[in-house]
């Protein structure tokens, strides 16, 4: 395929999906910031030469997207800018001025969140909630009050309008990890830290499978997943705070830090349990040098054995029955890649195709134990549930669209080299640092392009 028709291609695909990422963050993001992070798209997009060819896109975005009346003057108003930044930053600078424009509008937004504020202050009174987090919050409060962390969890179970005693399988104990850190730290200036940290590892890790130009798009994608637990008592859902730890231990992995991978890869399920692919994932691949993942994984399971003697001081009788093996089937996967995406009216097919777009993507990455690695961690956690877990566990996507959108990255990248020379990255072994984070292109001889 010619050059000049791949860059448009890639252009067109990409100016589609990061307004699509914009649209799903429109009713959240402060309104100054969406005409820059359109400007930006557009400057980048002028670097592939297909602007005159992507220019139509914003126009038809906003017609068919239901939308404020000011999205046609965002449009409008988005190619000075791109073009101003293009001139001005010299087109290294430009996916880091994203990054930092998202980041910016994300912490604007949710350091302002009174309400939230206000509830997660208040101790949920007995008898008065039947929803998991409100589990979590009671126990966080009876545990500021100077209870331990399992007698707290019991007393906030039985409190819960639905239950009249603690569970009766370890596995539905959450370990004490991250409510010993919501008492260590401010449980909300905690979760906007988690939260910023997951948008720029997941620019980091589609940095180290694409290039950064591309990488913008799936830190786009993370952020407005975040935001809904950053604007609502969804962040005490465990899965939150697994996160960024998990796209931590894949961009170790990435970087051929082995050890430093598996080490966190084994802390990350002590966080929350659904979170143990990355270190399946990690010994899978790396099966020929087994060591530092079998002695990570034996730690892991040392403190979660620690963690189920301790429940079983509360609940003597308590094992580890089968009550999750209740089948979740298509209606969990399909519950699970809706939530916390800003849910609409179809957001299951808009995050499905999303993430079928983002699989294919990655089943472009190479070399072939990166490509392996990354499809484990988008592809079986879905597969599992359709066997384990019920539809009510959709918190569960948290484990695996994430890592799948990271995908579209790399996606785009093969778009472009489809005329002839392939952008997509090598994944040579390095420690990131400023200096590589202005670097477009991973080859030498790329980056001068």
């Amino acid at each position: 395929m010619p050059a000049f028709r791949a860059n448009v291609y890639a252009g067109i695909l990409f100016a589609t999906l990061f307004w699509f990422a914009l649209h799903r963050w429109w009713a959240v993001a402060p309104a100054w910031t969406v005409p820059a992070l359109v400007g930006l798209g557009m400057a980048h997009v002028v670097r592939l030469r297909a602007l005159p060819y992507v220019l139509p896109v914003p126009v038809v975005m906003a017609a068919l997207l239901p939308a404020g009346p000011l999205w046609p003057g965002v449009a409008a108003a988005a190619v000075l800018p791109g073009l101003t930044a293009l001139a001005a930053m010299r087109l290294r600078l430009l996916p880091l001025a994203t990054v930092a424009l998202i980041l910016l509008g994300f912490a604007a937004q949710a350091w302002r969140q009174p309400k939230l504020d206000a509830e997660l202050a208040a101790k949920p009174a007995p008898e008065s909630y039947s929803y998991d987090p409100y589990i979590y919050l009671r126990t966080h409060h009876l545990m500021r009050e100077g209870r331990g962390y399992y007698e707290a969890f019991a007393a906030a179970n039985v409190d819960d309008a639905r239950l009249d005693r603690p569970p009766a399988s370890v596995l539905g104990w959450r370990l004490p990890t991250v409510a010993w850190l919501w008492r260590l730290a401010g449980l909300r200036a905690a979760f906007v830290a988690f939260a910023m940290a997951a948008v720029v590892l997941a620019f980091l890790v589609a940095r180290e499978v694409s290039g950064a130009g591309f990488a913008q798009l799936p830190a786009a994608l993370v952020c407005g997943c975040e935001w809904s637990g950053a604007s609502s008592t969804r962040l005490l859902f465990h899965e939150y705070w697994a996160l960024p730890l998990a796209l931590g231990a894949a961009l170790l992995f990435l970087q051929g830090r082995v050890r430093t991978a598996a080490a966190l890869s084994a802390f990350v399920p002590l966080v929350r349990e659904v979170f143990v692919f990355p270190l399946a994932a990690g010994a899978a691949v790396e099966h020929r040098k087994p060591a530092p993942w079998i002695i990570a994984g034996a730690c892991a399971l040392a403190l979660y054995a620690a963690h189920a003697l301790a429940v079983r001081a509360v609940v003597p009788d308590a094992g580890f029955g089968a009550g999750h093996l209740q089948g979740g089937g298509v209606r969990l996967v399909t519950a699970s890649l809706e939530f916390s995406w800003l849910a609409t009216t179809g957001s299951r097919w808009y995050i499905g195709g999303l993430c079928l777009l983002g699989i294919a993507g990655l089943a472009r990455v190479t070399p072939v134990r990166s490509r392996a690695y990354l499809l484990a961690l988008a592809v079986l956690p879905p597969l599992l549930f359709l066997v384990w877990g019920n539809r009510w566990q959709s918190y569960w996507g948290l484990a695996y669209t994430p890592f799948a959108i990271l995908g579209l990255a790399p996606l785009l990248a093969w778009v472009e080299g489809l005329g002839g020379q392939s952008h997509v990255s090598r994944c040579t072994y390095h420690v990131v640092d400023f200096n590589s984070l202005l670097s477009l292109r991973r080859d030498p001889q790329e980056a001068q392009l």
